[in-house]
């Protein structure tokens, strides 16, 4: 019989599993430039668009107030200038996703060490964050933010002396904040959570100073930013998703189901089995901590939703939430894996699954980004016999993309477009007619446009979720 060698030490455990940590981010790392390499789309112009008319740093946040405007992920583009590539000024959202991983996995091998892997891959393959973590807007920042204050609180509030950490708190808590103010949620639950874990009446008065002296800062700065922006925030328009769409596009492109419209409700009814299922068996330290899952995952964020007063809601609004449900999973799995090896086995089965659904959709993000506006643009000014008047079905889905690129690539100069809104003549030799939807209805070989016939050229398209497919069609000439 072989004799089992001793068991690994545990530092040399813990440089194994650093290492395969370090390779699994550079991994990520290399997908996410490759989907922060495409085309800017209409929500990140926009920004730019808030930074460059900005005439002081203080106009951020006194003068735009617009719901696409994600306050530091616009400073960061004030600071670095108007005329950068789609990588710089997506940097930011690459490196606070990668920095969000290394959190996720900290978090997991402190709460449940046997699922570690298996949530992490899971969570690798999420296209949500996939998706905001290689854009120009302020999610993938508020995500690591909140996952960098939650590690604080659960591996230093104990630390002696704990209030050495309370700056780095503070920060992250800010930072994230100006990054998309949604991360309140998840504060507040973290609030919920020391309230509950000094509930007892020998601790009242330690417990509020502890409250005072963690959140004190985060939530006056959070009133201030009430007041000075967002109670006067305006809501854009768009879609308006009834919130079966909603949770059923939070739990398909986070989680990996389908997105098709047959699975909303099914998808929706499996995620809130989940959630629900996670909630009450996960195996977790304290009730405190399992109180703070439900409130930053459910209470809080259905709450604001309520009470905000739009209609216009999207699952991004709740991304901030989605890292707590792969972590309150894990805690989940931890249980079902000390039913044997048969269970653990079972648990790589849910990247495996997940995989089947978010690969293909990773896939046309790295093919086609958030839309190749610059692929149909270049297909305008290819033919120099033709005259490059453009117009489009829509003045600022189309026209404020195709300006911004336009002005970006000087072969592309050449090219007029004609707005809608516009007084004049509307001839002109090519017409773009968008879709958002994942899978556009297909399209019609030619159209007519002011009794003019124009024929398909060709399906620009674009990954799910972000961006527009544009369809081009050409003038038709008679022969």
């Amino acid at each position: 019989m072989k004799r089992k060698g001793p068991p690994m030490p545990q530092k040399n455990r813990r440089s194994v599993w650093d290492g395969w940590l370090i390779a699994f981010v550079l991994v990520l790392g290399v997908a996410y430039a490759v989907f922060a390499s495409g085309d800017l789309w209409l929500d990140e112009i926009l920004s730019l668009q808030w930074a460059k008319n900005a005439t002081a740093v203080t106009d951020l946040v006194a003068v735009f107030k617009h719901d696409n405007n994600h306050p530091l992920n616009t400073l960061w583009i004030y600071a670095v200038g108007m005329h950068r590539d789609a990588l710089t000024y997506r940097l930011p959202a690459l490196l606070a996703g990668l920095l969000s991983f290394i959190l996720l996995s900290r978090l997991l091998e402190r709460l449940c060490p046997g699922a570690r892997w298996p949530v992490l891959l899971w969570a690798g393959l999420s296209y949500a964050f996939a998706l905001y973590f290689s854009e120009a807007r302020g999610y993938a920042v508020a995500i690591a933010a909140v996952l960098a204050a939650f590690w604080m609180l659960l591996e230093k509030r104990r630390a002696s002396p704990w209030t050495a950490w309370m700056p780095a708190f503070w920060a992250v808590c800010v930072a994230g904040i100006l990054s998309h103010a949604t991360v309140i949620f998840p504060i507040a639950a973290m609030a919920v959570w020391v309230a509950w874990d000094g509930r007892t009446p020998e601790r009242w008065r330690a417990c509020l100073v502890e409250l005072l002296a963690w959140f004190g800062i985060p939530f006056g700065v959070f009133a201030g930013f009430y007041f000075g922006f967002l109670r006067e925030m305006m809501v854009a328009g768009g879609p308006v998703h009834s919130p079966l769409r909603v949770a059923s596009d939070y739990f398909a492109y986070g989680l990996g189901l389908p997105a098709l419209e047959v699975w909303n409700l099914p998808a929706a009814i499996f995620g809130g089995f989940l959630l629900i299922s996670a909630a009450v068996f996960a195996r977790l330290p304290t009730a405190g901590l399992r109180l703070f899952f439900v409130f930053a995952i459910a209470v809080f964020p259905l709450l604001g939703a309520a009470v905000s007063g739009t209609g216009v809601v999207y699952f991004r609004y709740f991304l901030v939430t989605l890292p707590f449900v792969f972590l309150l999973c894990g805690c989940l799995f931890e249980r079902a894996i000390a039913y044997g090896r048969a269970a653990r086995i079972l648990l790589w089965l849910v990247p495996v699954l997940a995989s089947f659904v978010q690969i293909p959709r990773l896939a046309s993000l790295a093919a086609h980004g958030r839309g190749e506006y610059r692929a149909a643009l270049a297909r305008v000014v290819a033919d120099p016999s033709v005259e490059p008047t453009l117009r489009s079905d829509h003045d600022m889905l189309v026209g404020m993309v195709a300006e911004y690129h336009r002005s970006r690539v000087p072969a592309f100069t050449p090219i007029r477009y004609l707005p809608n809104w516009a007084e004049g003549p509307k001839a002109c030799n090519w017409v773009v007619f968008h879709h958002q939807a994942d899978t556009p209805p297909r399209p019609e070989p030619t159209v007519v446009v002011e009794g003019k016939t124009f024929v398909l050229e060709r399906h620009f398209a674009c990954a799910p979720v972000s961006g527009s497919h544009w369809f081009l069609y050409r003038l038709l000439r008679p022969q």
